[in-house]
């Protein structure tokens, strides 16, 4: 039900550049060495207050591998008890953490991805992604990322029904 399938590594790489672009030119060793080595997660610290409406700015928000579907479709259709939740670091950094359960090898795990909000607070970038709180490489968060929008694509759209206006 709730499983990570890994697919082809050459694949996964085109889609972990895609989560690293937009940072500036780098060289192709600084690529490779960034693709590999995984940021620690950002904890919030007590003195800052996160600004309320970010997590609703991820929710509502599309990733650009998968421009059909939001960033809570891709979650609530690929993990179990998805938990959001906004912080701020020291620094006064605001993130979202989504969490929730797994099938990791073959066995119950908790996936978390972490995004950094803009200073603007009109946009976000993929932060870090751990599994059982073990940082994974950027290649496995895009082959994760990919597998969500996959899983997203094959989940029914939710249809909401809106109140209908009173008439007299």
């Amino acid at each position: 039900m709730y499983r990570m399938q890994w697919t082809v590594i050459s694949a996964a790489l085109v889609v972990a550049a895609g989560l690293t672009a937009g940072c500036g030119q780098s060289t192709p060793d600084q690529s490779h060495a960034h693709a590999h080595s995984p940021a620690a997660l950002l904890t919030a610290d007590p003195q800052w207050i996160p600004d309320p409406g970010v997590v609703a700015l991820v929710k509502t928000s599309s990733l650009n591998d998968c421009t059909q579907r939001t960033v809570e479709q891709q979650v609530d259709s690929y993990l179990a008890a998805p938990r959001w939740e906004a912080g701020a670091d020291s620094a006064g950094r605001d993130f979202v953490n989504v969490s929730g359960i797994v099938t990791y090898g073959g066995k119950p795990a908790t996936a978390l991805f972490q995004f950094l909000i803009d200073k603007d607070k009109r946009g976000f970038k993929y932060r870090a992604f751990a599994i059982n709180g073990v940082l994974q490489p950027a290649y496995v968060a895009g082959m994760t990322l990919k597998e969500m929008c996959g899983s997203a694509m094959r989940s029914p759209l939710k249809i909401i029904k809106l109140p209908q206006a009173v008439t007299h």
